[in-house]
């Protein structure tokens, strides 16, 4: 009778730890979804952005540019549903984050897009502090006709010039010092021009032809003087958003 009363006292006493053990989990549970839900669990459901009237406006998102003694944060208006092109865009905004000042590469109302934009430093366009940047810019029919305008501008204070308009290729463009952009352009498909332009007045003060290969025999193959020939010509361009 002993041991049968201490067993029903057992099962009574583990009933009561298996309940409160339960409770206290039914609990814990109950806070833990109350308070992730707080801290954003619905997020993942709902985009409180979209709620609020966000998911139809156009999004920026903006490239900080660092500068030797400045910021520059250039946003890019891609315009995807407009454009069926694999340019840059319709437009680049650049922002000076020390004065505030605010400049559009092309007009507001300008029929041309961006087929091309990069910065330029002493080490091309990849180098890490810039101070000018070109623009190669054009029509939905100068992309289809692989022809650009060029604009090269100062990230100082964005001001800027149309150096040459409808030409079929620019080359290695490159600050050579502080003040001078150096570059090679295809004004035409067979006549490439050396350029030194001067950063600070952003006027050409050189301009030399560039010598490439001559027509030649080529030994051991098919080709004519005519395919030879048609090697000098420019290269085709590939407009994207990548430099050239």
């Amino acid at each position: 009778m002993k041991w049968d009363a201490f067993f029903q006292y057992l099962e009574r006493f583990n009933a009561i730890v298996l309940f409160c053990f339960l409770a206290f989990a039914s609990v814990a549970t109950a806070l833990w979804f109350f308070t992730l839900g707080a801290d954003g669990f619905d997020q993942g459901y709902h985009d409180p952005y979209a709620e609020q009237g966000f998911a139809n406006q156009t999004k920026y998102e903006g490239e900080e540019i660092e500068l030797e003694d400045g910021l520059v944060v250039k946003y890019q208006i891609e315009d995807e549903d407009e454009y069926d092109l694999d340019v840059a865009g319709s437009n680049i905004s650049l922002t000076n984050m020390q004065t505030g000042d605010s400049h559009l590469v092309l007009p507001a109302d300008s029929a041309q897009i961006i087929l091309r934009w990069q910065t330029i430093g002493r080490e091309g366009e990849n180098d890490e502090h810039p101070s000018a940047y070109l623009a190669f810019t054009g029509t939905e029919e100068d992309y289809a006709a692989g022809l650009l305008d060029v604009v090269v501008g100062r990230l100082s204070d964005f001001e800027q010039r149309t150096l040459a308009q409808r030409v079929h290729f620019v080359d290695a463009p490159r600050m050579i010092d502080k003040s001078t952009l150096s570059m090679i352009v295809w004004t035409t498909p067979d006549d490439a021009r050396f350029w030194l332009v001067d950063l600070a007045t952003l006027e050409k003060t050189l301009d030399r032809k560039v010598e490439v290969p001559a027509p030649g025999r080529i030994m051991n193959s098919g080709a004519t003087n005519d395919d030879v020939a048609s090697s000098r010509a420019a290269p085709t361009n590939t407009f994207s958003a990548e430099p050239f």
